[in-house]
This record gives structure tokens, sequence and C-alpha cells, in this order.
């Protein structure tokens, strides 16, 4: 994915976020750490967060409980 289109989309809000996250390379993520672009990379994090968080949450059969302790465990 070209680098401003990255950027652009991280600073907005996609439409399908798990699209946008299968086409992010890890050229593009180096690209953003070489850019400096701090806030692009935790807008990128907390997408990956969300949909981590979703995945937990289905895989659990919807308990929130059980995605919060497992959170907790990985910190």
């Amino acid at each position: 994915m070209n680098i401003d289109k990255l950027i652009e989309a991280l600073n907005n809000e996609p439409d399908d976020v798990i699209e946008l996250l299968e086409q992010i390379t890890d050229a593009n993520i180096q690209e953003l750490k070489d850019r400096n672009c701090t806030q692009e990379l935790a807008n990128l994090k907390a997408m990956a967060q969300d949909v981590l968080t979703m995945l937990q949450t289905t895989a659990s059969g919807g308990h929130l409980v059980d995605v919060e302790r497992i959170k907790k465990l990985g910190e």
C-alpha cells in the first residue's frame, strides 16, 4: 500500500478496518517508523487491538469478562 494513502487511512476512520489491516505490509510499518509517524502507529495499534478484542469476544462466546482477563494476562 502506498504510504501516503496508508497515513490518510490511519488518520481517518476506514470503512473496513480488517481490509485495511490485511493490506498493510511489514515494509509499510517500517516506513511509518522511519518517518516518525507516532500517531499513525498508535492508530494502527488501536485498530489491531479492537479487531483482536472482537475476535476474542467471538471465540469466548461473547463473554467480555473473559476477554478482559486475557488482556490482563498479556500485559
